[in-house]
């Protein structure tokens, strides 16, 4: 890769705790690059809030500035560390609503449901470190 790209690797938390301050970054309809945030308090939800989904998804109550739309589906949502908490799911947020989105929790994708084929840990910390988190890093 050209260095004058000057890429930037994402960094991940698994952990599962709450974010105080949340950022989507996503082109949405195949657009150039948006970026929402959120101030207001993300917390732990079943999917679109539907009864016995469990609460694997982070619910974003509504976008403090911008919003998503059709085609940000799958990504990512950062925590204010700057971590990738969770990728998006699917919501009603759009253009002209208030309405809240819904993430998957990286830190339960990380087991998937236990093959390598559909659990990060594998891609993401392939020699086993055990790490909570990881910074991302140039």
């Amino acid at each position: 890769m050209p260095t004058a790209s000057n890429p930037y690797w994402s960094g991940w938390d698994i952990r599962g705790s709450a974010p105080t301050y949340a950022v989507g970054i996503h082109h949405p309809q195949g657009h150039a690059k948006r970026i929402s945030d959120v101030t207001a308090t993300i917390t732990p939800s079943a999917y679109l809030g539907a009864a016995g989904s469990g609460s694997g998804f982070w619910r974003v109550p509504f976008w403090s500035n911008g919003t998503t739309e059709g085609g940000s589906s799958g990504s990512a949502l950062f925590n204010q560390n700057r971590h990738i908490i969770g990728q998006l799911r699917g919501g009603f947020a759009a253009c002209g609503n208030n309405d809240a989105d819904y993430y998957g929790r990286i830190s339960l994708s990380w087991n998937g449901n236990g093959s390598p084929s559909n659990r990060l840990r594998d891609w993401l910390d392939p020699t086993g470190s055990g790490a909570g988190f990881l910074d991302g890093n140039r």
